[in-house]
């Protein structure tokens, strides 16, 4: 029985491989992200940033996600505009804070790399409001990012012919 189940999970696996092709991780300037298919008009981004600060020592969590429209200009750059949720988990001393709300990204999506078309380069900004729940906390403000993104198991795009 353990045998066939095994069985089964791995044919699952192998199966999901497909739908994950597209599938893009990176890194950025507000931490790690996760990106759909760059050749579809809509896609959706997942971001967890983090960070800490010294004076108040601070340290916060800020998970977000975002549905986006893509609009192609070449084959190499295309932009994005969208919506997303956002939160932020911020702990100091004995304090847990929680945050949620939303925000507006824009960007530019570019592949750089002519032998590396599963290779991006990402510039947004976007604003982005936040609620503590106690109004004097509450916060709208405008954010800028650089995210450096590798789509898994990509199709390969032809980006230039040959001559």
């Amino acid at each position: 029985m353990k045998k066939a189940v095994t069985f089964f999970v791995v044919i699952l696996m192998a199966s999901g491989l497909q739908s994950f092709s597209q599938t893009g991780v990176g890194i950025g300037s507000r931490g790690f992200n996760v990106r759909t298919d760059p050749d579809s008009k809509h896609g959706l981004i997942i971001r967890s940033g983090f960070g800490f600060t010294i004076l108040p020592w601070r340290t916060y969590i800020e998970p977000e996600a975002a549905f986006v429209r893509r609009y192609h200009f070449t084959e190499r750059t295309q932009l994005y505009g969208g919506i997303g949720i956002a939160s932020r988990f911020s702990y100091r001393r004995d304090e847990l804070t929680f945050g949620y709300g939303g925000f507006i990204p824009v960007g530019l999506e570019y592949f750089p790399f002519r032998h590396h078309p599963n290779f991006s380069l990402s510039f947004e900004t976007g604003y982005r409001f936040l609620s503590f729940g106690n109004f004097d906390n509450d916060w709208f403000d405008h954010y800028g990012l650089v995210e450096v993104t590798f789509y898994l198991n990509g199709k390969d795009r032809d980006y230039y012919e040959e001559l």
